[in-house]
Parts: C-alpha cells; sequence; structure tokens
C-alpha cells in the first residue's frame, strides 16, 4: 500500500476533518493532579460520552469518532494516565483498579453524573473495572478491541498480558515493523524515517509499558470479578482479524455479561478507529440508539 494510496487518503481526509471540527483542547486541575482532555458537542441536554484509549494511544486517536458523535451527544476523550507515552499516574500505581480510580478521578472533575463509556484495548479493561465499581453511573459499555480478560494462558504456557510483554522487546525496525503488521488487517506503509521514530518513541517508553503490563498481568482477575457487577447495556467491537483478541476473551465477555452486543468488523484488526472508523462509528451509533436513555423514553411514549 502507497503512502498515499486511496485507503490512507480516506483515513487522512478523516482525521483532517476532525481537525477542522469543533473539539477543543482542555485542561482540568483536579486535588489529583492535571488532565489533559478533549471535548465537543452539546454538554446541556445531552448524553456525555467517555472515550479512553489504548497503550501507547492519545486522546486525539477519537477525534474522527468525535467528530461523528458531536452532532447529537457531549463528548469528551482524555490523555489517560499509564497508557498515553511518558503520562504516569497520580497514584504511582499502574494495576487495573488503581487505573479505574485514575478514570473515577477525572470523571469526577469533570462532574459527570452519568455517562457512555468506551474504551479501547488495555482501556476497555480499565473501563469494565470502573464499570464495576461503579454501575450506577454508566449508562453504557463499549468494549473495542478487548485483549484479555483475566490472565488467560490458553495459548502457551505464558498469559496474554506475558505475551504482549514480550512482544516490546524487540530490537530492529524490522522486528518493530513486525509487530506493527499485526496491529492493522493492511498496513500502511510509512517511511523509515517516520516508523524509526515511533520505534524511537515506543523503546523512550517501554520501561514504563513492560511495567504496566506487568501490574496488568497480576491484577487481571478484578477485571473477569467485575464483569457480574456490570448492569448497563455493553457491546463489543472487534476487528475479526484481530490476532490480539482471543476466543476465549469474547467467550468469558458473553457469558457474564448482562446484556451484550457483538459486533465484528470485517477486513479489520485491532486498530478499527483508524481501519474502519465509519463502521464503527455506524455500530456504536446503531447501538447507542437502541440503549440510551433518551431514546427508550421517546419510543415507549411513540
Amino acid at each position: 500500500m502507497k503512502l498515499l494510496g486511496k485507503d490512507n487518503l480516506h483515513r487522512m481526509s478523516h482525521q483532517m476533518l476532525s481537525y477542522l471540527g469543533s473539539l477543543k483542547r482542555h485542561t482540568l486541575v483536579t486535588e489529583c493532579g492535571e488532565w489533559r482532555y478533549l471535548e465537543g458537542g452539546c454538554r446541556e441536554g445531552a448524553e456525555t460520552i467517555v472515550l479512553v484509549h489504548g497503550l501507547a494511544g492519545t486522546k486525539a486517536q477519537w477525534r474522527s469518532l468525535m467528530h461523528i458523535l458531536a452532532d447529537r451527544y457531549h463528548v469528551v476523550a482524555l490523555d489517560m494516565p499509564a497508557l498515553h507515552n511518558g503520562l504516569p499516574t497520580h497514584s504511582g500505581e499502574c494495576h487495573f483498579p488503581a487505573l479505574a480510580e485514575e478514570l473515577a478521578a477525572f470523571i469526577e472533575g469533570l462532574g459527570l453524573k452519568r455517562f457512555h463509556l468506551l474504551g479501547h484495548s488495555l482501556a476497555a479493561n480499565v473501563c469494565a473495572v470502573y464499570s464495576g465499581q461503579r454501575p450506577d453511573r454508566v449508562l453504557s459499555l463499549a468494549l473495542t478491541s478487548v485483549v484479555a480478560i483475566d490472565n488467560e494462558r490458553y495459548s502457551g504456557e505464558l498469559s496474554r498480558f506475558a505475551q504482549f510483554k514480550q512482544m516490546m522487546l524487540f530490537n530492529t525496525l524490522e522486528e518493530f515493523a513486525a509487530l506493527g503488521q499485526l496491529m492493522f488487517y493492511r498496513p500502511p506503509k510509512a517511511p523509515d524515517f517516520l516508523m524509526s521514530y515511533s520505534m524511537n518513541q515506543v523503546i523512550r517508553f517501554r520501561q514504563a509499558h513492560v511495567r504496566l503490563l506487568s501490574e496488568a498481568d497480576k491484577s487481571a482477575h478484578h477485571v473477569r470479578d467485575s464483569l457480574t457487577r456490570i448492569t448497563c447495556p455493553c457491546i463489543t467491537i472487534n476487528g475479526a482479524q484481530d490476532v490480539f483478541v482471543s476466543p476465549e476473551t469474547q467467550a468469558i465477555l458473553e457469558a457474564h455479561l448482562q446484556s451484550l452486543t457483538v459486533v465484528r468488523l470485517e477486513e479489520c484488526a485491532h486498530m478499527p478507529y483508524l481501519e474502519k472508523p465509519r463502521e464503527l462509528a455506524t455500530s456504536y451509533q446503531r447501538f447507542l440508539s437502541q440503549v440510551s436513555p433518551a431514546r427508550t423514553a421517546e419510543r415507549l411514549v411513540g
């Protein structure tokens, strides 16, 4: 695939449109510390959606989806401590319950009472723990590209999180590129200088990432325990070709979540917000239209 091929141009246009939209960058200062986040849509009278990125992600990855959702919702995306490169947690801890408390501190700082919650990859685990701890606050829970629930050992002696930790121990550009190949169904080809920069950024923060994955392995049982306490409608949206999402993980979610919608995006791997932004938005909007309290009330009245 060429850098300026048709698919890449479509993704680039989506991102450019999102930057031209009404999303605003903000800083929130609370007793716990400082938070950076994006916000858009109408806060008065509209339901809120909080979006949380995964490991090495950023709030900016949600711009395209937020731009679409902002027509009908109040949308918020934060730079999540421990998951964002170089951003430590305010507590110093990075196991799943601690990360859920970080998310709770941000939400409390914004003054949000009830809201929809969406998490990608490792953030899906964080959002599941939060939703189990505070089921009365979450209107719906969306889990995208869920990598593991519990410290599963289905494909070998190492747990899923230990396997991911080993994948971080690359030393060459070729090894880094091989990891990137797993992330996409059709990996975009980038110039070597850009690949080298990206690799050096990951290496720069690798020690923190390895620590996070070690803590995830030790605290994964909290995620599974949280599932039975989640009472809101839930949806999983995974790429059909995502090698990081195991059938066992999906089976656990389907067995433990009371109300679950399952979506698989074809020709998509671990980055649906980049590979299939329109399909992701359509699936999520359809789900929200079915579970939103305001929409449900409208249907009952009608």
